[in-house]
Order: structure tokens, then C-alpha cells, then sequence
């Protein structure tokens, strides 16, 4: 997707909202702030349409956040691909359990949609640009932009952090610091045009194993997303990212893969992690920039989407002004919304790490699929009504 506006013609303006980060968060946040009639640019240090190491998986949280954005028809216009059964693979046994409707779409499709639905409501969109945050004063905040060519310095009233785990914006930010639950796995993922017959459309396939583990589903015009959580030092045994997910996958008897080792696997840092300060003055932090959790069956998504939809009213109320008060406000509210569903995912990423309790849990709940039933209600429950 080409850019709306130029480097320079964004460095001339003044910007009410400045969002660093085209992925769900930002692209939705981007999107409901146009809608108000606000002066709104979406950076992001990409090129559109690209790869995401992502699951692709849009559960009933993200889909609940569609429909009160009025998007609930886009999965359908992707040609997302439902699914409704979650297969949990450990040491050759499997268990089949029942997910309330869920649909895979891949990163690359699902994220330009929702960028150019924000362009269509008066976003403006500037991709191939890093995005770092400068000083705050007078009631705004200089934002350094720079592409490959040139650089300039924008000045928004407010800025909106959305740019991932891996985010730039806040590097120089001195009040930031990043903490990594020191046993945190690295993600790995791609997307194939083919793959094997066994990973039937429909179902959320899991391989685990003492390693990591893998998460395989079809999406749209059937290609199959796989995404994994890894130990570093597994992937380093086994020489590349493709190999390790390999073992994985032939620890538990899957088929093999056509064309595994020659597709494009893209990696990330350590999954688990939060930011030490997730306000500072004109400036909030949303999706993974606010921290993120090991995820299961596509939660991430959810939660990205969620704090989207809540940081509109404050950074609304921002314009009007800045306060402790408000800041204070925005991270119990976001804190409220999402901590019990990220503490969830958290024990269940902890309890993966042992594929002794997941083979004893796969053969309970072989025989008893409704002891499942808790876990997924708990995880898929929609969001907490949260007032501001």
C-alpha cells in the first residue's frame, strides 16, 4: 500500500494523533480517531502488505472488537477461514477439543484491510518510516521520522505506541525499560502455499515437545500459517528455525512438510515481556508495546485489538490536556480489561513446558473433553465492560 502523504508534507503538519504501528492496535486506533474528525498519521517502519510471525488465529475477542467498530464483515471479504476444534498433539497422542467459532487469516491480508479501512475514515498512512519518540513540551510531542532517503521531525498532540515487541519508538525514551521473564521462548513463524493433508481445515493443530511448541491452522485460499514458540537453545541445537520446528513436529508423528526448510521463517525476540512505564506525558502504550504474554490460540490478537478500541476516549480526553490523573486512569482500565485472560495464557505457556503434564492431560481429557470447557470459556471470554 503506497503512503498518503509524504515525509516532508507529514513533518509540515501538526498532527492531533500520531500512531507508530500499522498492526491491529494501531491500524484500529488509527481508524476510530479518524472517525472523530481528528488529524491522524499511521507510521510504520514497514512496507505494506508484509509477513507477521503470528498464529493468524482471530478468536471471539478480536471478532467482538470487528463488530462494534462495525468491521464484523471484513473476515468474511478476506475469505478467512473458519475454524471450530483445537487438536493438542504431545508424544504421539492427540485430544480433539471443541473452540467456539474462531476464523484464520493471514497477517498480511488482515492487516492491510484494516489500514485501508483507516485510510477510508481520514487516516493519513506513511509506511517504510521509523518513528522515534522525542521530547514533550508545550503540550505536544516531536516525533523524529525517517525513511531511507531523508528525516524530519512531526509534531503531534498526542502519540499512540503500537509498534509491537520489537518497537523502535520508545528506544530513546529514558523512562522506558523493557522486563523479559528470563525463561520467555522466542516466536518463529511463516506462511506456506501448501502443506500436508493431515492439518485438515477447520482446526487449530498443537505439536508440543520439552523444546517449544507448534501451532499449525489453514487460512485463507488454504494456506497454512504455522507459528512457534521455541527455547533459544532448542533452536540452536538444531542449527535453524526450520529444523527445530521440524523435530517438534516428527516428535509427535505429524507428516512432513512439502517445501518446509525452503519457506521464509521469520523470527521475534522473547515473547514474554512488559514495559516497566507504559505512560509518559502526551503519549500512550498499546497491543504488544504494552506488554505481552505467551499466547495460545490467537489471544494476542484480542488483546491488541481491545486496547485499541479503549485508548480513543483518553487519548480524546489528552487533547484537552495532560494529567497524572488521566494517565492513571488508562493503565488501570487497560490493566483491568486484559491482566486476567494474560495471566491465563501465562500458566497454560508455563504448563506447556512440560510435555509429561500435557500427554496426561491429553489422555484426560481424551476420555473427559468436558474438563476443557473452563480453560476455554476463561480465554475466550469478551472483554470486561471498562468505563473511563
Amino acid at each position: 500500500m503506497v503512503a498518503t502523504v509524504s515525509l516532508q508534507e507529514a513533518g509540515d503538519r501538526t498532527w492531533d494523533m500520531i500512531v507508530v504501528g500499522a498492526g491491529p492496535a494501531g491500524a484500529i486506533a488509527a481508524r476510530q480517531l479518524a472517525q472523530l474528525g481528528r488529524r491522524v498519521l499511521l507510521v510504520d517502519r514497514r512496507q505494506f502488505p508484509r509477513d507477521k510471525v503470528c498464529g493468524c488465529c482471530v478468536g471471539p475477542q478480536a471478532q467482538l472488537v470487528l463488530r462494534e467498530v462495525g468491521l464484523e464483515e471484513l473476515l468474511i471479504r478476506l475469505g478467512a477461514q473458519r475454524y471450530g476444534a483445537f487438536r493438542l498433539y504431545s508424544r504421539g497422542r492427540s485430544a480433539i477439543l471443541e473452540l467456539p467459532d474462531g476464523f484464520a487469516v493471514t497477517r498480511s491480508a488482515f492487516d492491510l484491510a484494516l489500514i485501508e479501512s483507516a485510510v477510508e475514515q481520514g487516516a493519513h498512512f506513511l509506511p517504510g518510516t521509523l518513528a522515534t519518540a522525542g521530547e514533550f513540551h508545550d503540550d505536544a510531542r516531536v516525533v523524529g521520522l525517517r525513511n531511507s532517503m531523508e528525516e524530519c521531525a512531526a509534531t503531534s498532540r498526542v502519540v499512540i505506541a503500537a509498534d509491537g515487541l520489537g518497537g523502535k519508538l520508545l528506544a530513546r525514551n529514558p523512562e522506558t525499560r523493557y522486563e523479559t521473564w528470563r525463561h520467555s521462548r522466542m516466536g518463529a513463524g511463516t506462511v506456506m502455499a501448501d502443506g500436508a493433508d493431515a492439518f485438515a481445515a477447520g482446526t487449530i493443530h498443537m505439536a508440543v515437545s520439552k523444546g517449544g511448541y507448534v501451532g499449525i491452522v489453514r487460512a485463507e485460499q488454504q494456506q497454512l500459517a504455522i507459528a512457534a514458540a521455541m527455547d533459544a537453545q532448542f533452536v540452536r541445537h538444531h542449527g535453524d528455525v526450520s529444523s527445530a520446528v521440524e523435530s517438534i513436529l516428527s516428535d509427535n508423528k505429524l507428516v512432513p512438510l512439502k517445501g518446509f526448510h525452503q519457506a521464509h521463517w521469520r523470527g521475534t525476540g522473547r515473547l514474554t515481556c512488559r514495559p516497566s512505564c507504559s505512560s509518559s506525558p502526551g503519549l500512550f502504550t498499546i497491543g504488544d508495546a504494552a506488554g505481552y504474554i505467551e499466547p495460545f490460540t490467537g489471544e494476542g490478537m484480542g488483546w491488541a485489538m481491545r486496547s485499541a478500541v479503549l485508548v480513543a476516549p483518553f487519548a480524546e480526553e489528552a487533547l484537552r490536556g495532560w494529567s497524572e490523573e488521566l494517565a492513571r486512569r488508562w493503565l488501570a482500565s487497560h490493566r483491568h480489561a486484559l491482566r486476567n485472560r494474560q495471566r491465563s495464557c501465562f500458566r497454560l505457556a508455563r504448563a506447556l513446558r512440560y510435555p509429561w503434564l500435557v500427554h496426561n492431560a491429553i489422555r484426560a481429557l481424551s476420555r473427559f473433553p468436558i474438563l476443557a470447557r473452563p480453560i476455554v470459556r476463561q480465554l475466550q471470554a469478551p472483554a470486561e465492560k471498562v468505563y473511563t
